[in-house]
């Protein structure tokens, strides 16, 4: 059995420029982008300072070890880019630490509940780009 990527559209591969639809949602600013700033394939998202993307995730087996892994790229000085867990902070990556174009980022879990939401908020102090993103079993 393969190991599914329980985030869909992790990619930004299914959006059609500005709109991060389907699964994903956004707050105002936050946009697929197209073009040269992506990592994989064609799109990428783009946060700027203080926006945030989520999505359900598909269903997490109780109690298993997931693994969250995404791609940020920045050029911020100070802040955080946010992990949440249906609510709850699970990781802040610090935007200074983010060098060079896209670095892997990565933690494990346990899940709690089937059903989570998966959000990533930019409170760095510069736009970040984010791609390649998925939530496996470990």
């Amino acid at each position: 059995m393969s190991n599914i990527n329980r985030v869909r559209n992790g990619g930004f591969e299914q959006s059609t420029p500005p709109s991060v639809a389907p699964f994903w949602t956004g707050s105002a600013g936050a946009v697929t982008e197209t073009g040269g700033s992506q990592l994989l394939e064609d799109n990428n998202a783009l946060l700027p300072v203080g926006d945030s993307i989520e999505q359900p995730l598909l269903p997490l087996q109780l109690l298993q070890i997931y693994k969250f892994e995404a791609a940020f790229d920045t050029s911020a000085l100070t802040g955080t880019i946010d992990i949440e867990i249906s609510g709850h902070s699970v990781r802040k990556f610090q935007g200074l630490n983010v060098t060079g174009l896209y670095t892997f980022y990565n933690f494990t879990f346990t899940a709690t509940a089937a059903n989570v939401t998966l959000k990533i908020t930019n409170n760095t102090d510069s736009d970040v780009r984010i791609d390649a993103v998925s939530v496996k079993l470990a």
